[in-house]
């Protein structure tokens, strides 16, 4: 795997003065825009627009703090719709200030920014980012790097790492909990105790890093958080695509699917088997995607 710039002292890339700078699409990863409208923010501040009007898709939640806004940016995104080419962009009073990673990241690959932006103080940020070995899940990097940043407003604002430490990711939950789900697609075969699913397209698929969950519901893609601890799971609000799939049966399994999403307050494995109940109520039923 290619040196990092985390595996190095920190070294100064934000330039006082630079310009805020402009999207360019080099990979094609701007093709899947339309796809992902759903996960794709409208601007709301000023700051946003400037982003946006420079060719940026904006996506996830703004950090603020004070008078520092961190906003997220990306030129596109994959099929799963997570974030190609992104970046992490520092504002301050409203004026650009700089990027928090001297280059563009790509979700689940090294060196891709993997947990909230933390403010330890009034203008010192605190910024984890996912480490990955050659031997390494896509769910699970094996090491994290957390960035200290230190923020200056002065008449010309300006952003520079001072520290970075790198140690083991946390120890792993029971296998029951995160390790069995994680690491594969899981590919629906029934709904509730009898309604048998024939479509070999519908999966969902399990990021413990970003605790995030994507999948294909016969027609849509969809993306969003959940939340798991032992057996118990639930799933935050389902971000989804906005294709038309006129064909009625397509259409029922998609509507039931994200029902029984929303439902969903515990899961159980049996063999090669996934289960979500909601409450005694079995909804959903896997198995491995071959």
């Amino acid at each position: 795997m290619p040196p990092s710039w985390l595996d190095h002292p920190p070294h100064p890339w934000n330039r006082q003065g630079e310009a805020l700078p402009t999207a360019k699409s080099t990979e094609g990863w701007s093709l899947n825009a339309k796809q992902c409208a759903q996960v794709i923010r409208a601007p709301q501040s000023p700051t946003e627009r400037a982003l946006r009007q420079r060719g940026w898709y904006l996506f996830g939640t703004a950090a603020k703090h004070n008078a520092v806004e961190i906003v997220l940016g990306t030129i596109g995104f994959d099929g799963m719709c997570r974030p190609m080419g992104y970046q992490a962009f520092v504002f301050m009073d409203g004026r650009y200030a700089g990027t928090l990673s001297p280059e563009l990241m790509n979700a689940r690959s090294d060196g891709s920014l993997m947990g909230d932006i933390k403010f330890t103080g009034d203008r010192t940020v605190e910024v984890e980012f996912a480490r990955y070995s050659e031997t390494d899940p896509l769910c699970c990097p094996s090491r994290m790097s957390r960035v200290t940043y230190q923020l200056r407003n002065g008449r010309t604002p300006s952003v520079m790492a001072t520290r970075i430490t790198t140690v083991p990711t946390s120890e792993p939950r029971s296998t029951s909990s995160v390790e069995k789900l994680t690491g594969q697609r899981w590919q629906l075969r029934r709904i509730g105790t009898n309604q048998e699913v024939t479509l070999d397209s519908v999966f969902l698929e399990f990021n413990a890093a970003q605790q995030r969950v994507t999948g294909f519901s016969g027609c849509n893609y969809f993306n969003g958080g959940y939340r798991l601890t032992d057996h118990d799971l639930t799933f935050g609000a389902i971000a989804s695509t906005k294709r038309a799939c006129l064909e009625a049966p397509i259409q029922t399994i998609e509507m039931r699917f994200y029902e029984a999403l929303g439902q969903t307050t515990r899961y159980h494995l049996a063999g090669d088997q996934l289960h979500f109940y909601g409450g005694d109520r079995l909804l959903l039923t896997f198995q491995p995607m071959p």
